[in-house]
């Protein structure tokens, strides 16, 4: 297991090169990743079976500890990424299905690999995990009232196809992945160790097929919905951060909040814009699978080379006791 170990660690530690170089084969060659469009769900289902496996009632004992973190938090990432697309999109003068794009975005859950990226920054990592799994959970109904209530003067929303298919492609395979890691413990956790590579790879793939599967409309022509996804992103960081900040957060929640709600599940948002809304709906989450991975790997190692204040350190030591 120790080249298994290793892979992981490369994957892990080279996973935003590893989606750059995938996005740029992809599109100076998309025959290459084209084939993979159509198992696009099986892929995604996969990946969430995968965190299903890694999830323990602990992930989900921390909303009865910490309600108030966990419900807060999540409310800043709703809130603060749906009527930022909305505010990105106006300002902008996106239109139509490109503009749906980015609300859609906006009210999916956090990527999969901020749990990582938490551990990396030296943030929370088990808050990391529970924002991202209860907000999986409830994405089914959350993230189709969000797109209905941001979206909806845009194109016809159709909330319950869309309710089908977040728990055909999410919630489905997390449930059977907390059945399996429940009933056959010793086989899960096996198979964790071989998780952080083998999902890092297939997000690689997905994200080279996105831009496959649109690489003709990936020109100059849509620099202007690149710099959307920039500002979003950002914008996510930043209010994840001083959000945090402003009610009560100490700097390691700050960090854990601040990536969970500026980087969000792309591949998930790509997924639903091609089942559920015309092809550019897949513009902006095809770009920002790419540059989520790359910001949110630059902000992760900005932080873990950072030192923890002495009051936040103070704070650590609390919570071990």
């Amino acid at each position: 297991m120790n080249f298994v170990d290793k892979l992981g660690n490369f994957v892990k530690k080279y996973l935003s090169l590893l989606v750059l170089i995938g996005a740029a084969i992809s599109y100076i060659n998309p025959n290459i990743f084209i084939g993979v469009v159509p198992y696009f769900n099986y892929i995604l289902g996969f990946i969430m079976f995968g965190m299903g496996m890694t999830l323990t009632k602990e992930d989900f004992v921390l909303i009865l500890k910490k309600p108030k973190d966990v419900i807060l938090g999540l409310l800043i990432q709703m809130v603060t990424m749906s009527v930022g697309a909305f505010i990105v999109v106006k300002i902008l003068g996106l239109q139509g299905d490109v503009a749906v794009g980015l609300i859609l975005l906006g009210a999916c859950p956090g990527g999969t690999t901020s749990n990582v990226m938490s551990f990396i920054a030296k943030a929370d990592v088990a808050l990391s995990v529970t924002y991202t799994s209860i907000f999986t959970f409830i994405a089914p109904v959350v993230t189709p009232a969000l797109i209905y209530l941001f979206a909806g003067t845009y194109v016809q929303v159709d909330g319950l196809g869309m309710f089908i298919s977040i728990s055909q492609v999410v919630l489905i395979p997390i449930i059977l992945g907390v059945i399996a890691n429940t009933l056959f413990a010793k086989a899960a956790a096996k198979c964790v160790r071989v998780l952080p590579s083998v999902s890092g790879l297939a997000m690689v793939v997905l994200v080279a097929g996105i831009v496959a599967a649109n690489a003709s409309k990936l020109n100059a022509s849509v620099l202007i919905v690149a710099l959307a996804v920039i500002i979003h992103n950002v914008w996510g960081y930043l209010c994840g951060y001083f959000g945090g900040k402003a009610v009560g957060f100490k700097e390691r929640k700050r960090r854990t909040l601040s990536i969970e709600t500026g980087m969000k599940n792309a591949t998930l948002a790509t997924v639903l814009a091609a089942a559920h809304f015309a092809p550019e709906a897949a513009i902006a989450p095809a770009i920002a699978g790419i540059w989520h991975a790359f910001s949110v790997s630059v902000l992760a190692n900005y932080w873990g080379n950072k030192e923890i204040t002495d009051e936040d350190d103070e704070e650590i030591s609390q919570e071990a006791k």
